[in-house]
């Protein structure tokens, strides 16, 4: 990952746009991966009353935004439902600030 090879106090930037949510619990569910960005963004678009989804509090980020990357959290605990189950699963975070 881009962010965790530049670390703490580097730059990193996406040329696409990113769809986000300002829903911690929805990023912990969209990111069927292993990590989350945390995201302090001045540009970026809420989206939520466009969509039919209100609950997932859609915000997009403009194209090659440049952030800076202001700390890495590794092993986070996230409670993560699946089929009406909670577990719990590491996470990697990292979080950014729009520069």
């Amino acid at each position: 990952q881009a962010c965790e090879t530049a670390g703490p106090g580097g730059v990193w930037s996406e040329p696409s746009p990113m769809g986000m949510s300002r829903s911690s619990y929805k990023a912990s569910h969209f990111s069927h991966g292993d990590l989350i960005l945390r995201i302090r963004t001045k540009t970026s678009k809420v989206i939520e009353h466009i969509g039919g989804r209100r609950n997932e509090k859609e915000v997009v980020g403009m194209p090659n935004v440049k952030y800076r990357i202001l700390a890495i959290h590794k092993n986070v605990k996230y409670g993560v439902r699946y089929h009406a189950k909670t577990f719990e699963k590491a996470k990697t975070v990292i979080d950014l600030e729009e520069v």
